[in-house]
């Protein structure tokens, strides 16, 4: 099964993303913050993709993407924001190349776009593994 990690600081919205994930057949992780995710990410199995809200306390957004960018195996997670910043601002803070999705949005919506994600990363070359040290 695909495991999906929401980072969500607000409680109804992340509780409403694990039920209507875990009805669509996904496992789901929650975390509330930066920090919190990527303590997460550390611990196996490891995420197949990430749920990201962008304004957090502890830890946002943006400072856990340039965390995840700076890690090999955490750069490899797709990731896609979740935003109520208009879409120029959210950019600007985690630059191109990830898909976001506007608050408010319906499940479908976050469905169909998780879906072309994991089906994009399934498809691109998986890095082998660097020498251990």
């Amino acid at each position: 099964m695909t495991l999906v990690l929401v980072v969500e600081d607000e409680p109804l919205i992340a509780m409403a993303l694990e039920a209507a994930l875990q009805d669509a057949g996904f496992l789901v992780s929650i975390a509330s913050n930066g920090k919190q995710a990527l303590a997460r990410l550390a611990d196996q199995p490891l995420a197949d993709i990430v749920l990201l809200d962008m304004m957090m306390p502890v830890m946002s957004g943006p400072a856990m993407l340039e965390v995840m960018r700076e890690d090999p195996v955490l750069n490899a997670i797709p990731v896609i924001i979740l935003s109520s910043l208009p879409l120029e601002s959210t950019l600007a803070r985690v630059g191109g190349g990830l898909p976001v999705i506007r608050k408010p949005y319906t499940i479908k919506e976050v469905l169909r776009v998780m879906r072309s994600e994991l089906d994009r990363a399934a498809r691109s070359p998986k890095q082998a593994p660097g020498p251990s040290a």
